[in-house]
């Protein structure tokens, strides 16, 4: 599976690039110039830094995809075998170069497109339309803000338009398209001579400076990691939890105390009626202009009386409030283009604005309602401010429990003396493992990195201080320790020997298994060729690649696909293949291709061409960031990723 992730990962390393937003929802930071170099800075391109939050922040979302998208199947390990912290800081390496050279082709994306592609962003859309409310709180459950969303918008379609210029010119030719169906869909049976290593393991014989010297090159294999045998006691929050009482008055004090936290910004509800410039007009000014005039026209019938709600929306060109009479709905600072939000927050409670011009175009705006700044009376925060407040007295009893155990374990000469003083809490948990190392999975200790982290830097009867943990304060001492160490060979000598034994049975196996090869390169025939430990010359029957694995031999094909290059004119596999630890020499013996009429089958033959017109397009924007990065000073703050 880990080879199909980095497959995969290839394809979506060009894919972040050109148009992420889209398809992933993954949100781009600015990677800001000018900035002073210190470790916020995790590479430089040209000069231009790249901060390490918008790293961290796309990298995290890179492993939420994975998760998403392979379930538990995806692991840390799995996330450090991609080296996925590389190809993070390559994407963002890409991306800042392609938008760069966009920049000098003079490629760029106009406010009109920017705002198309959010109205059609299916995050933000309500009944099947786009919603200013909804668009607003997907933005801060994403801790974004709408102007530099959209200028990340705004880089996705340059991405694009980057994209499909260097594409332009990669076509794929019937003969292509003729090839690579033959290729994919053609069956081949495979003649196959297999070499065990068990036919030579009986006959294999180890003495004992061999299996030494096997132990000395091969120590690794026989290291015995380190290893403690700990007792821990520990007091859990939630056994102490329900035991705690607040009163009316802790409430109150947290409450003084904290009411900074407590404060509402000013609010404002507003509609408005906005007229759109045209923005595929050849005269840009000209359509500014008649924008204006029909927005000013809106104005003074909204003077004469006429009702704001309906003149929205008939004549609103937003489609996200025009529906509702042009509505927005509650908002602060922060979320508006500034033009609009300072005539916004002026106004008073009902007061129609005159026109305010924005990227956007031309607003008219009618205030609802406003609320001044203020703070949340204490019946609001009550359960919020309780619950804080019986986490941290459980946790105070917790840590209060767990430190008046710190000299008691530090004074224990012996186990007897440790369940002694543990015995008198009954709120006090407490155990004793066995010697364990770092896997250990079994071990309770192992599900908190804290206590990971202690445990396998203290010595044999060294006691901890109080170590706080998500569900509650342990305290250890170590009852014993075995340091990492390669056994004496009398100790493991059967083991070692075993282990030696299956070395050189692998090697007499893939030995003949070459021999066997050799052979048949020479010209003798497949069947006639004899050599010590090979199986009889089987046949795996006619198999195509949706088969997954060769039949009868069991290896994946989608790890070894060149099996489907070879021809009856150069029949024979070209190297030894080693399958479930077995070495087979191949040869084919048929080959089926598919019937070319399929081809005739214009859908069929449409979803083939598109499927190598990605492949090609894909290899030539890889070549393309090539050249920009071999062009290029980058510098990567590798201790920092």
């Amino acid at each position: 599976m880990l080879e199909g992730i980095r497959k995969r990962t290839k394809s979506l390393t060009v894919l972040f690039i050109f148009g992420a937003i889209i398809l992933v929802f993954i949100f781009w930071g600015a990677t800001p110039g000018g900035k002073k170099l210190d470790e916020r800075v995790v590479a430089t391109i040209n000069g231009e830094p790249v901060m390490l939050q918008d790293y961290q922040e796309l990298y995290q979302r890179q492993v939420d995809y994975y998760k998403n998208t392979f379930k538990g199947a995806f692991t840390d390990a799995m996330a450090k075998e991609m080296k996925l912290k590389y190809l993070t800081m390559d994407i963002l390496i890409n991306r800042v170069l392609a938008l760069k050279a966009a920049g000098e082709l003079g490629i760029k994306a106009t406010v009109e497109e920017v705002q198309a592609e959010i109205a059609a962003m299916p995050a933000f859309k309500v009944d099947g339309q786009f919603n200013q409310e909804q668009y607003l709180k997907v933005l801060a459950a994403n801790r974004l803000k709408p102007g530099p969303f959209e200028k990340t918008v705004g880089d996705d379609i340059v991405s694009g338009l980057v994209r499909d210029s260097i594409t332009s010119r990669v076509v794929v030719s019937d003969e292509e398209v003729k090839s690579a169906y033959l290729h994919e869909f053609r069956k081949i049976d495979l003649k196959f001579a297999g070499f065990d290593p068990l036919r030579f393991k009986a006959g294999t014989e180890v003495t004992d400076d061999e299996a030494r010297k096997y132990l000395e090159s091969n120590a690794e294999k026989f290291m015995v990691p380190l290893m403690v045998k700990v007792f821990f006691a520990h007091a859990d929050y939630g056994d102490i939890r329900d035991s705690v009482k607040i009163d009316k008055s802790e409430l109150l004090d947290y409450y003084d105390r904290n009411i900074q936290h407590y404060q509402k910004p000013p609010e404002v509800k507003a509609r408005h009626i906005l007229v759109r410039p045209e923005y595929d007009a050849e005269d840009s000014e000209a359509a500014k202009a008649a924008a204006k005039r029909k927005a000013e026209g809106l104005l003074k019938r909204l003077k004469k009386g006429e009702n704001f709600k309906s003149l929205a929306i008939r004549y609103a060109e937003d489609p996200g409030s025009a529906s509702k009479g042009g509505e927005l709905g509650w908002f602060a600072r922060g979320v508006m283009v500034k033009e609009f939000e300072n005539t916004a927050f002026s106004l008073n409670k009902n007061e129609i604005s005159g026109l305010v011009e924005t990227p956007f175009g031309f607003h008219i705006i009618q205030l609802l309602d406003k609320h001044d700044a203020g703070v949340k009376e204490l019946k609001e925060v009550e359960p919020e401010i309780r619950a804080e407040l019986v986490r941290m007295k459980a946790r105070l009893k917790s840590d209060e429990i767990v430190r008046a155990l710190e000299e008691p374990f530090m004074n224990a000469t012996d186990e007897a003396a440790l369940r002694e003083a543990v015995a008198a809490d009954p709120l006090v948990k407490w155990g004793s493992t066995p010697l364990f190392s770092s896997k250990g999975s079994a071990v309770e200790l192992l599900g908190s990195d804290a206590l990971k982290t202690v445990v396998f830097t203290m010595n044999k009867d060294e006691a901890s201080k109080a170590i706080e943990t998500d569900t509650g304060i342990y305290i250890l001492k170590v009852l014993d320790r075995v340091e990492p160490h390669v056994p004496e060979y009398l100790e493991i000598k059967d083991a070692v020997r075993a282990a030696a034994i299956e070395s050189k049975a692998r090697y007499a196996a893939s030995s003949k298994a070459e021999e066997f090869l050799k052979e048949v390169k020479g010209g003798k025939d497949f069947e006639s060729v004899k050599v010590e430990g090979m199986s009889k010359v089987q046949k795996t029957g006619l198999f195509g690649k949706s088969a997954q694995v060769v039949p009868v031999i069991g290896v994946e094909i989608k790890d070894n696909a060149g099996l489907f290059a070879i021809d009856l004119k150069s029949p024979l596999y070209g190297s030894v293949l080693e399958a479930k630890g077995v070495y087979y020499v191949l040869e084919l013996s048929d080959l089926k291709d598919p019937d070319l009429a399929r081809l005739e089958d214009a859908e069929f033959n449409s979803r083939m061409r598109s499927a190598l017109k990605s492949e090609k397009d894909d290899k030539v924007l890889g070549e393309w960031l090539d050249g920009l990065r071999n062009g290029s000073e980058i510098i990567v703050y590798e201790e920092r990723l």
